[in-house]
């Protein structure tokens, strides 16, 4: 897959499935989750399986984020995620 193809379904899987603040519904917040899409693009081309991405998820929402985790949501994404690779 392309880079480009892969940044827009990363992007879009962290702003319509994953969404830990709740803004994907915000004309105004569409990029929200935008700095992450990189570095998670990144992740997944090195081959990182879903547990690694889970826990980048993980730190994000609750060290950078300082939210609770929803385990269940973030291994949803984190298992879709992988599978881009």
């Amino acid at each position: 897959m392309n880079d480009a193809i892969m940044r827009e379904k990363v992007r879009y899987i962290l702003l319509h499935e994953w969404d830990p603040i709740g803004v994907s519904e915000l004309t105004e917040a569409q990029d929200e989750y935008d700095s992450y899409v990189q570095p998670m693009c990144e992740i997944i081309n090195q081959g990182k399986d879903a547990t690694e991405i889970y826990s980048y998820l993980c730190w994000i929402v609750n060290d950078y984020m300082c939210l609770d985790i929803d385990e269940e949501t973030n291994r949803i994404v984190a298992s879709k995620l992988s599978m881009l690779h």
